[in-house]
Order: structure tokens, then C-alpha cells, then sequence
């Protein structure tokens, strides 16, 4: 949609149905992130009857759904920029968060953690954090034209 939007002159348009997205998007990942805060037990048993099991995946996507709050903003700000032509701020961004984020974090976790698996599940919305951090920036530069 950004593309079309774009190609045809109609920027505003690119923007709102970028916004619009992240709304849709923000929706279902308060909704799932809620369930998994409510009730993960319920959802890790879908998969396993082992109560061990459950009841480390039950601390793990509790932390873990956060992420699906945040990776709403991500993904649509990255069809955004790519129907831009900025598919270059995606990669880094991701990259960056891969390297600099999620892997120490996990393996931080993995050292502090005494059993649980609670810590473990921040890494992916400490990554996402800093995409949205990085995609917000960059958007608003961008949009305001600022010079780097």
C-alpha cells in the first residue's frame, strides 16, 4: 500500500495506512499478549501434557508476549520504509538488534536466571524495544527532514 500510495503522489495516504496498520496490528497483539499473561498454562498445554513443561513455558511466553505488543509497531514501520525504497534502515535495525540486543540479553538471562525461564522470554521484546526506538527516530527524521 505504501508503494501505491507513494507512486501515486499521495504521502499522507502511505502514512495513515501505515498507521492504521500498527492500529490493527496493536489490537491483536494486546489481545494475544493479554491471553498469554491470563492464561499461558491453557496454551502451553495445546502442546504438552508434561506439567514441567507447562509450567516453564507458561513463564517463558509470559515475558515472551510482550513482543507481540511491540512487533506491531515494527512490521508495518518496515513495509512502511520499504515501500519507500529504505529497505536499508530495516536491515540494519534488525541486525542491530539481533547483535547487539537479543543475543547478549539472552545470554545474560541464561547466566542470572535461577531455573525460570522468565528472564529468557525479555530478549525478544528488548530487541523489538530498540527496533521501535530506532524505527521512530528514523520515521520522524525522515518525515520532518532532518538532516543526520
Amino acid at each position: 500500500m505504501t508503494a501505491q500510495n507513494v507512486g501515486a503522489g499521495q504521502r499522507k495516504r502511505a502514512v495513515d495506512s501505515m498507521k492504521y496498520g500498527i492500529g490493527f496490528s496493536l489490537v491483536c497483539g494486546i489481545l494475544i499478549c493479554l491471553t498469554c499473561q491470563l492464561v499461558p498454562e491453557a496454551l502451553i498445554g495445546i502442546f504438552s501434557k508434561d506439567g514441567a513443561v507447562i509450567t516453564a513455558g507458561a513463564q517463558y511466553i509470559r515475558t515472551y508476549s510482550m513482543d507481540c505488543v511491540l512487533v506491531s509497531f515494527v512490521f508495518c514501520m518496515n513495509a512502511y520504509f520499504n515501500g519507500n525504497g529504505q529497505s536499508f534502515i530495516c536491515f540494519a535495525h534488525s541486525i542491530a538488534a539481533t547483535f547487539l540486543i537479543r543475543i547478549p540479553v539472552t545470554w545474560l538471562m541464561s547466566k542470572v536466571s535461577t531455573g525460570s525461564l522468565l528472564p529468557m522470554g525479555l530478549a525478544a521484546p528488548a530487541a523489538s524495544l530498540f527496533s521501535v526506538a530506532v524505527c521512530l527516530i528514523y520515521f520522524w527524521r525522515k518525515e520532518n527532514k532532518v538532516v543526520f
